[in-house]
């Protein structure tokens, strides 16, 4: 399962070798500068929005990728797990959605 990983200039979604391969990226890093809003969600995956490119869907258990409608969002999300959205301002990604169990150093962000 996907992470968020922070240091003290970036917010990483840290993915397993089959998640690279679904969502065809390697990671995404994001200035923790640019962090707008963190949200903790009690299923990632129904905040996901837009059409999948690039990426991998099953419906109703995984969104792997790059999602796009009004705007860019990166998704990591399985089944109907809790997790994440982060929103950033200025970066590649509007918004990134990760579901994991609860952090501090994510909730420490918000």
């Amino acid at each position: 399962m996907a992470q968020l990983v922070v240091d003290d200039a970036a917010i990483t979604v840290e993915m397993s070798r089959w998640e690279r391969l679904g969502a065809l990226r390697r990671e995404v890093t994001q200035p923790v500068a640019a962090v707008v809003s963190v949200q903790r969600v009690d299923n990632a995956r129904k905040q996901v929005k837009g059409l999948r490119l690039p990426g991998t869907g099953v419906p109703g258990k995984i969104l792997l990728g790059t999602f796009v409608k009004k705007h860019k969002q990166f998704a990591a999300a399985y089944n109907n797990d809790p997790g994440y959205v982060i929103t950033f301002k200025g970066c590649e990604y509007t918004e990134v959605i990760v579901s994991m169990p609860a952090s501090e150093d994510i909730d420490a962000l918000g």
